[in-house]
């Protein structure tokens, strides 16, 4: 597995970081099969947040979480867990984050279908969580339809 650290600011007296860890020989170009990765934030001293998920040819990702199907997506890159703590909600740096993990896969030539199943249904969180999701990242939202995909959100990159 390797690491790289994709995100550093300086916060608070010290520093905030991201690093991805992933499988160097599959992740982007890997044929068959899935690749999992994760995100670890924190800042040095405690845990921060982390994001979780799978990466792999478009059809396969897509048809993993029964989400849409795209079949132009040539790549599929599904989160499956978004955790991040209070403190970089508030500050903002959850989408700051978000972007810096975007440009990381864009200089590796990444291409396809960024997914994020949207779980929840209290009531409470979905309206926020959406709004996160495609007014802060700029996904699109797909609202579930009953026995062909559940609720989700996309980002399309060619």
């Amino acid at each position: 597995m390797a690491r790289e650290v994709f995100f550093s600011k300086a916060a608070d007296g010290g520093v905030i970081e991201a690093a991805i860890n992933f499988d160097e020989a599959a992740f982007g170009i890997a044929e068959r099969g899935v690749s999992p990765w994760t995100i670890a934030i924190g800042d040095r001293q405690k845990d921060l947040g982390r994001l979780v998920g799978f990466e792999g040819p478009g059809q396969t990702i897509i048809g993993m979480h029964q989400l849409k199907p795209d079949p132009t997506a040539p790549r599929g890159l599904e989160i499956t867990v978004f955790r991040v703590s209070d403190v970089l909600r508030a500050t903002g740096l959850d989408a700051a984050l978000f972007g810096a993990f975007e440009r990381w896969l864009l200089k590796r030539g990444w291409r396809g279908n960024v997914v994020k199943r949207m779980k929840f249904t209290d009531p409470r969180l979905v309206v926020p969580i959406r709004e996160f999701w495609v007014r802060r990242l700029g996904f699109e939202l797909i609202l579930a339809e009953d026995g062909k995909w559940d609720e989700h959100v996309v980002k399309r990159w060619r």
